[in-house]
């Protein structure tokens, strides 16, 4: 077995990574479940560590699927024992195909830009008075692919993604020094799940929960020195994401009687 693939349902096992310490913070996939034109969603959701994340997808005609999406998180501050501060968005461009009633298929390439923050204070005991304060911070861009899958079962929706997503770190230091990290590749497949709030099947209003992680797929080590260990968890960590989050679908809004 592919040592990747393994590593990604370790994981999933390992549900303590879910909170993680890595400078990266990865989005939500975004998988809408669009059937046709002039359809749209606008999608919230709550990661586990509290950060925020919102998408809209929109099809302007038949088959073509346009997506934005933005997080926010801002934890803590310095003076706390973790701090972690994250902004981001992304935008994207793809399509969409429908089979029979229920399944729905879907592709997409797009682009983003993030800005990140962690840090670390040490632990103070007899031996050191002033443990100081680990600080990391990036701004990187970056490349996505990604395919999707749904099936519709009664008023529930099932789905799986697959994204792969190319980070290239524009700035990435250490207390204020750089460090030699430069690329990074993340495999980050995801699975949800959709219920709708109404009674109807076409709810305007849903409910959705995510599991899914993100995993190292590439070093990003321009220099693999043995001094790098200690960063290189915080830079590269596998780790769990999972979510909830309500979707709106205004095409399934009521129609006012004439």
């Amino acid at each position: 077995m592919n040592s990747h693939y393994f590593r990604a349902a370790w994981s999933i096992v390992l549900l303590g990574l879910a909170t993680g310490c890595s400078i990266y913070a990865p989005m939500l996939p975004i998988a809408p479940v669009l059937r046709d034109k002039n359809q749209a969603e606008v999608a919230a959701a709550v990661h586990i560590n509290g950060r925020i994340q919102g998408n809209i997808a929109y099809s302007p005609i038949r088959h073509l699927l346009l997506t934005t999406a933005g997080s926010y998180q801002e934890r803590g501050s310095t003076e706390d024992t973790t701090h972690f501060y994250n902004r981001q968005y992304e935008v994207g461009l793809g399509s969409y195909w429908p089979v029979a009633k229920s399944w729905l298929f879907s592709g997409q390439l797009g682009y983003g830009q993030a800005e990140s923050q962690r840090g670390f204070k040490g632990i103070r005991n007899f031996l050191v008075s002033d443990p100081g304060y680990d600080k990391y911070k990036t701004h990187y861009n970056k490349f996505y692919g990604q395919v999707a899958a749904s099936v519709d079962i009664k008023r529930v929706t099932l789905g799986l993604s697959y994204r792969r997503t190319w980070i290239d770190f524009k700035s990435l230091t250490y207390n204020g020094e750089p460090l030699p990290f430069r690329r990074m590749i993340r495999d980050e497949p995801m699975f949800l799940l959709r219920t709708g709030i109404t009674r109807q099947t076409a709810s305007f209003l849903k409910l959705q929960a995510t599991l899914g992680c993100s995993f190292n797929s590439g070093n990003g080590l321009d220099n693999a020195d043995d001094l790098l260990n200690r960063h290189r968890v915080h830079v590269r960590e596998d780790m769990l994401t999972y979510s909830i989050g309500l979707i709106f679908h205004p095409h399934f809004l009521p129609k006012r009687a004439e």
